[in-house]
């Protein structure tokens, strides 16, 4: 409030125990203002091959990558995952290393098709290490090793 006046402060105040601020808010929500992305952490467009085990129904399924950030991953798949799902996960990173293993939770899973699904993961910690391989082999330009950037 770097410009207001002193007397309008008390004014606002008061405004704002009534509930005003939130009227405001919740006008521009309904006006579809755009909000500015708050992500830490820059997503990177690339399509790896996974495995992820589900220990609620102890089942191994195959993914895709969708995009991938040092603190979450977004998948394709053919399994419903609902929300809050702890995932075991193997990224088949095409360096000659062993898979990327990590665990993460889903936090949110839209169907983009009849089994067909878009899933957001978040990573249990933040792997920077992990990030590193997958942008170390976009790098290279590893497409004989079947990266396809999406």
């Amino acid at each position: 409030m770097g410009d207001v006046k002193a007397t309008d402060r008390a004014v606002y105040f008061k405004l704002s125990k009534r509930g005003f601020f939130f009227e405001i808010y919740r006008y521009k929500i309904m006006q579809n203002m755009t909000f500015k992305d708050r992500r830490v952490f820059e997503r990177i467009s690339v399509n790896l091959p996974l495995k992820f085990l589900n220990p609620n129904s102890n089942k191994e399924c195959l993914a895709q990558t969708h995009d991938i950030s040092a603190n979450g991953i977004g998948i394709l798949t053919q399994e419903e995952l609902p929300t809050h799902t702890y995932l075991e996960i193997w990224l088949q990173i095409p360096d000659n290393g062993k898979p990327l293993h990590t665990k993460g939770r889903v936090v949110w899973s839209k169907m983009l098709e009849p089994n067909r699904y878009r899933v957001g993961i978040c990573l249990e910690r933040i792997d920077l290490m992990g990030v590193s391989r997958v942008l170390r082999t976009i790098n290279l330009g590893c497409e004989s090793n079947k990266i396809y950037y999406s």
